[in-house]
């Protein structure tokens, strides 16, 4: 439109915050499972230190439009929920971290289970029942 200025920042400066974001490979994880983390919105070429519930998790640079990409191992994170930061200088990331403990249970396994408790009980009724036979009523004399 004519007589509207642009609005184009000066160069050097940071975008938006709105244009900043951390994504996570996942939302949620295992203990111990790599975790991949990819940023925008950093001052290019600038260092990025990750850590995940303020424990430090790594470091890696972004590149010339101030991205970046980092895969983390935290093996000592117990089952809950981090947040993950990414500090770039002037910006800071974060994103949310579910560390859960995963179970399943084997249908073969529970239906032996089930047998086998049954299976007990029969043999306690019949050992309870050879150990204390009914008590026999003599016909009258």
């Amino acid at each position: 439109m004519p007589g509207v200025p642009s609005q184009v920042p000066p160069p050097g400066a940071l975008p938006p915050s709105s244009a900043a974001a951390l994504q996570l490979s996942a939302p949620a994880v295992v203990p111990g499972d790599p975790v991949s983390g990819q940023g925008y919105g950093c001052p290019p070429e600038s260092p990025v230190a990750l850590s995940v519930g303020g424990t430090p998790a790594g470091t890696t640079v972004a590149d010339s439009n101030g991205a970046f990409v980092s895969t983390f191992h935290m093996q000592t994170l117990t089952e809950g929920r981090y947040q993950v930061t990414a500090d770039c200088g002037p910006v800071l990331l974060a994103a949310p971290l579910d560390v859960v403990l995963v179970s399943s249970i084997n249908p073969a396994t529970s239906t032996l289970t089930v047998i086998v408790f049954f299976l007990l009980i029969g043999v306690f009724i019949y050992v309870r029942r050879l150990l204390n036979p009914p008590a026999r009523q003599v016909e009258g004399k």
